[in-house]
């Protein structure tokens, strides 16, 4: 049975929450807004860091305008600088990101905590603190102040958008409150700087791209986010192979994976879910490639990943070398082998790009198929985990190489127990040889 174009969606829906204002009561909109919440089915929310803590260099994003960075933009005048967006999170000033805040409590130290007050400080502009000023958009602009400053247009409440109440983690939905301000919302609007303005709005419910443009995220500088196939949900959409929604909780983001070649499955019913893993079923001696592509869950377009593993599993062989199962990829960061890898490791140039190819040799069957990602010793022999970074896509051209019956499967997940920064990791690559492929050697020995 041949298959063209096919698509594997994984989707990360979008959750939108109502309000409650400072009197703890709703307004008539609120209330339907709530009514709607309450009725979709809840869902297991996956996080992609541990809880957030005063003093923590962090970075925000906006869903509703292309999930831009917030940032700092200006000269050296407090007059001249400006919060707003860019879609670069690596823009410089002073030879540090503008993108990067540091987030601190008011009076306190330990975890921020939903309802918390808190400040936030930009070290690309010699620690400027972020202020409310003037009037811009639907009600003040947002500039900032250097130096030390007990002025209350410094102070944010800082609230989780499910309105759960506990620990801010990196990840999640939030919204910013200005009690100086009659308690305005923080939102995105209109044009400023390198994308969209920061300013205020005394109601939360402005949307734009049909998402409320007060809605932020919240990250840990260095979070790693963690795709889990595990909680998430199968649903099937016409022209649709496989669609998973929900596999970073409470996302914005889909991730589809289309054959870029003729692609031959052996059995088509058996490409699907496993556990905690998607799969993929092809007939042995064929040769497919996939691309895993990032998008925004509102409008479609290309949105860039800052930090990801993705591990492919299952890398075996039949009688006598018989479908033999290799990948071949590029654009990773670095990858993850474990202590009693069977996998064969080589490099290979194709029009100038470098590839690696990791290559079974060790005989499999069904019984041995992953189901969790805590992978057991076997499983973890005939798996690879790789870590991206800043990625809107990736290809693999997967191999079931030689003459055999029936088909292969291949396995995929987010992070598993021998992904990096896993603390169930037990051996990562030497540091020549990370140097040799010219990585970025981000844990290599000193």
């Amino acid at each position: 049975m041949v298959h063209s174009s096919k698509v594997i969606a994984l989707v990360w829906a979008l959750a939108v929450p109502s309000f409650a204002l400072q009197s703890g009561k709703l307004t008539e909109n609120q209330k339907k807004f709530s009514d709607f919440v309450a009725a979709r089915p809840s869902k297991k929310v996956v996080q992609a860091s541990g809880p957030l803590k005063s003093g923590d260099t962090i970075y925000l994003r906006n869903p509703s305008h292309g999930n831009q960075y917030v940032e700092c933009r200006g000269g050296q005048e407090e007059g001249d600088i400006r919060i707003s967006t860019t879609s670069n999170r690596y823009n410089r000033h002073n030879d540090i990101p503008t993108a990067q805040f540091t987030l601190k409590k008011q009076g306190g130290e330990g975890e921020i905590q939903d309802g918390d007050v808190i400040f936030l400080q930009n070290p690309s502009h010699n620690d400027l603190h972020v202020m409310v000023k003037g009037e811009a958009g639907h009600g003040h602009g947002i500039g900032g102040v250097w130096g030390p400053t007990e002025s209350p247009d410094v102070f944010f409440t800082i609230h989780r958008w499910d309105m759960a109440t506990g620990t801010i983690m990196s990840g999640d939905a939030i919204y910013l409150r200005i009690p100086s301000r009659a308690n305005e919302y923080l939102e995105c609007h209109g044009a400023g700087g390198n994308g969209y303005a920061i300013s205020t709005n005394p109601n939360w419910n402005q949307f734009y791209h049909r998402v409320a443009s007060s809605q932020f995220t919240i990250h840990e500088w260095n979070a790693v986010s963690e795709i889990s196939l595990g909680s998430s949900e199968l649903v099937e959409q016409e022209g649709v192979l496989l669609k998973f929604k929900h596999i970073l909780g409470e996302g914005i983001v889909d991730m589809e994976v289309t054959n870029t070649t003729p692609y031959t499955a052996d059995n088509g019913d058996a490409t699907g879910v496993d556990g905690d893993f998607g799969r993929i079923n092809m007939k042995c001696g064929t040769s497919t490639e996939f691309k895993f592509s990032f998008k925004s869950a509102i409008n479609g377009q290309p949105i860039t990943m800052d930090k990801f593993h993705f591990t492919f599993a299952d890398l075996d062989q039949g009688e006598d070398g018989h479908c033999r199962e290799s990948i071949m990829i590029s654009g990773f960061d670095d990858y993850v082998l474990s202590a009693n890898s069977g996998l064969e490791v080589t490099q290979q140039t194709e029009d100038d790009t470098a590839y690696t190819v990791f290559t079974a040799s060790a005989l499999g069957d069904g019984e041995d198929n992953p189901q969790s990602v805590s992978l057991d010793d076997e499983q973890s022999s005939r798996a690879v985990s790789l870590k991206f970074t800043d990625t809107q896509s990736f290809t693999i051209r997967y191999v079931t190489g030689g003459e055999g019956y029936a088909g292969r499967l291949l396995y995929f997940a987010g992070p598993t127990s021998i992904s990096l920064d896993s603390k169930l990791a037990t051996l990562r690559e030497s540091d020549e040889v990370r140097q040799s492929r010219n990585v970025d050697c981000y844990d290599c020995a000193i």
